[in-house]
């Protein structure tokens, strides 16, 4: 008969059979030579949960800018993306946020000279959806990256909306990493606003 984990670990023996003190043994020369053979696992972090420094990963060059005066705007709009990843957002919010991320990242794309451009062939080009294009365009007026101007004549339900925009940041500077994402009483507030710009 085999006596059992405890009995023989009184008698001065290591224990035998498959008893919890006996599965595991770190110390073990079989558990080093398997030790190579072993999976170890690594701490794998979003880009959201990467938080820089103070301007969401930003080029030299756009550190530079934001210590101008003219675009502490864009230092804000910055540090309010920081804390929507920082803080306790839903998992839906997030995937908002992504997905104005990666519209403004393709829009950005295709404005690289400091030339006007215009919402209606902008849209035409790309056959994107009007609401979220201006979303993004207004959160860059509101930074300061972009000039935006409203060129729709009269009343917009009238006349389809146009706006002209151009870049202020030089083509060199990648578009800096800005919250779009909206709650309700944000999104009424800047859509009063722009009725009233015009």
């Amino acid at each position: 008969m085999i006596p059992s984990a405890p009995a023989s670990a009184e008698s001065g023996k290591p224990p035998c059979g498959a008893g919890a003190d006996g599965i595991s043994r770190p110390n073990g020369p079989l558990f080093h030579r398997l030790q190579a053979y072993l999976y170890q696992t690594s701490t794998v972090t979003s880009p959201e949960a990467e938080l820089p420094s103070s301007s969401g990963g930003a080029s030299p060059e756009l550190e530079r800018i934001l210590k101008l005066p003219a675009f502490e705007s864009l230092g804000e709009a910055i540090q309010s993306r920081r804390a929507f990843w920082s803080g306790s957002s839903l998992p839906y919010e997030r995937a908002k946020q992504r997905k104005y991320a990666r519209l403004a990242n393709q829009l950005w794309d295709r404005i690289q000279s400091r030339d006007w451009y215009y919402l209606s062939d902008l849209l035409a080009e790309t056959r994107m959806d009007n609401r979220p294009v201006m979303r993004v365009l207004r959160r860059w007026s509101d930074a300061g990256i972009i000039e935006l101007r409203n060129l729709t004549p009269g009343s917009s339900r009238k006349h389809a909306i146009e706006y002209g925009f151009r870049r202020l940041l030089p083509s060199s500077v990648p578009l800096p990493e800005i919250l779009y994402r909206q709650n309700r009483k944000e999104y009424l507030e800047e859509s009063a606003k722009w009725q009233n710009d015009r």
